[in-house]
């Protein structure tokens, strides 16, 4: 087994330290939303239990509704070509990830739990990073 030198172990924190930054970035636009595009999960989850009956109803038709627009996303970005791949797939894979992140976050509030603490937010990262 290779041993890591000291410049590649301060590399590989730098990376993830901005890959974290990233991720709370992404979460919080999930939890509060993004002007003009998104309103706040807080919106979301009232404007789905206000349409249905149970809870569960309400998640199953939130689910529906976000996996087309995953499939809608995947589907524009591919209109380029080879050419606009190397733009198109970091833009899908991060529009995708904002979307299940906040669905997650969604269902989560729909249960009753608090999506700020971080045990919750590491729940959500964690299944969120499993399905992308």
């Amino acid at each position: 087994m290779e041993k890591q030198s000291p410049v590649d172990a301060q590399e590989e924190s730098v990376l993830a330290k901005k890959g974290q930054e990233a991720l709370d970035k992404l979460y919080s636009s999930a939890l509060n939303g993004i002007p003009m595009v998104s309103g706040s999960v807080d919106d979301l989850v009232e404007d789905y239990l206000s349409k249905y009956e149970t809870v569960e109803e309400a998640a199953a038709a939130l689910v529906r509704a976000q996996v087309v627009k995953c499939g809608t996303s995947g589907f524009i970005t591919g209109f380029g070509g080879l050419i606009t791949l190397p733009v198109a797939i970091p833009a899908n894979l991060s529009s995708v990830f904002y979307v299940q992140m906040r669905m997650i976050a969604a269902i989560a509030v729909m249960g009753g739990y608090d999506v700020r603490s971080d045990q919750v937010k590491t729940q959500i990262y964690e299944i969120g990073r499993a399905h992308v």
